[in-house]
């Protein structure tokens, strides 16, 4: 069946609407890829950029942390106070 539509319609041409349509599936793939790969990419930028600002935030907290233990431990208060009310006691005049 198939030699009789290759030999029906030339060789060359059945051959080559074979190659165009698998060219083309290859090439939906391929962009369907790379769409992927940037969508990759953006959510692994994305998240870079929240670890780096976490990192920051973290390290600002073990700073404050450092800073009220060691203004307790100057005090001579921190046997008797919890980290919560050293913070109470150490807040800004605003609150």
């Amino acid at each position: 069946m198939v030699d009789e539509k290759i030999a029906s319609e030339g060789a060359g041409h059945y051959q080559c609407g074979m190659d165009d349509e698998l060219i083309e599936r290859m090439q939906r793939v391929l962009a369907d890829h790379e769409r992927q790969i940037q969508d990759l990419s953006d959510a692994l930028n994305s998240q870079w950029q929240d670890i780096e600002r976490l990192k920051q935030q973290l390290e600002l907290t073990q700073s404050k942390l450092t800073h009220i233990m060691a203004t307790a431990d100057d005090a001579g208060q921190d046997q008797a106070m919890t980290i919560a009310e050293i913070a109470a006691r150490d807040k800004p005049p605003h609150y």
